[in-house]
């Protein structure tokens, strides 16, 4: 679900500032944003997962943690 809302969410920033491609690093697929848009919101998650654990100096620790 996290993966679709970061997609959808990245979609709508484009259509926004009206952009079709985020970047020519990848010609034809969209640019590296494209690539990498499902994974914003999932890793927004697993700092905040690991910071409430174990606080933001080891987030890596809070992960172990839980």
């Amino acid at each position: 679900m996290l993966g679709q809302l970061g997609d959808l969410s990245e979609s709508a920033i484009k259509r926004h500032f009206r952009i079709k491609d985020s970047g020519d690093i990848i010609p034809g697929h969209g640019g590296l944003m494209d690539r990498l848009d499902s994974l914003t919101f999932g890793v927004l998650l697993v700092l905040l997962v690991g910071a409430l654990h174990a606080g933001y100096g080891s987030v890596a620790e809070g992960l172990l943690y839980w």
